[in-house]
């Protein structure tokens, strides 16, 4: 508005009218001009537009993306073969991750797999890629428990282990893993000299397994006619 001239002025109306807010554009006065002073109510420098960019290099942030987009999980395709993750069903926890290549995974062994993708993250969240069950359950593939930072912005890439006995043959456009975006606090680590006591305090592997279960008992009334 401002590379219009464009200033809202209060213009008081005639004695039990009503007041108007007007421009000082000659075509918005009276033929007869104004007869009575005015006061400015935004002035052409109140309209400004600006453009911000945040460069927050200590982060890993060079430039921030358009406000539309800088919160969604952004997924760049880094091969003609790649396929954007995908859901399962409507409320899947991840996304599936595809394969760009065929190969196999020996028993006992282990391969890593391309994408072919690379993911852009909002801040505050990070990718945790985990396996798919189909695969862990029928030819005995697992998957490392991988974080993929905010800040990475390569390649994707999937170790892939074979717990089995047989060779795993993997084709083009298969399954292989799934991401799931979590959130995370990043908030630096600070010194302290003592921490607030638990009822746990030094409890530690396999003593939730010791300690009295809660039951709780159902009886069952017959209703009567």
């Amino acid at each position: 508005m401002a590379d219009y001239h464009f200033k809202i002025v209060y213009r008081p109306g005639k004695r039990g009218g009503k007041p108007d807010a007007l421009s000082q554009r000659p075509e918005y006065r009276p033929e007869e001009g104004a007869k009575h002073s005015e006061q400015s109510i935004l002035k052409p420098e109140h309209f400004q537009i600006s453009r911000i960019y945040e460069d927050d290099e200590d982060e890993g942030y060079i430039a921030e993306p358009e406000p539309t987009i800088r919160n969604r999980v952004r997924v760049k395709r880094l091969s003609n073969k790649a396929i954007l993750p995908t859901k399962g069903s409507r409320l899947a926890a991840g996304h599936d991750i595809y394969a760009i290549s065929e190969f196999t995974v020996p028993a006992q062994g282990q391969v890593l797999a391309e994408t072919g993708i690379a993911i852009g993250l909002p801040k505050g969240t990070y990718v945790c890629i985990a396996p798919r069950s189909g695969l862990a359950s029928k030819k005995g593939i697992a998957r490392t428990g991988d974080v993929i930072d905010t800040d990475y912005t390569a390649e994707i890439k999937i170790i892939m282990i074979n717990h089995g006995t047989v060779d795993c043959r993997i084709h083009e456009g298969d399954r292989i893993a799934q991401h799931i975006i979590e959130n995370i606090n990043t908030s630096e680590i600070i010194e302290v000299d003592k921490l607030e006591l638990t009822k746990r305090v030094d409890s530690g592997f396999g003593s939730t397994d010791m300690s009295p279960k809660r039951t709780i008992s159902v009886t069952y009334t017959q209703p009567s006619l």
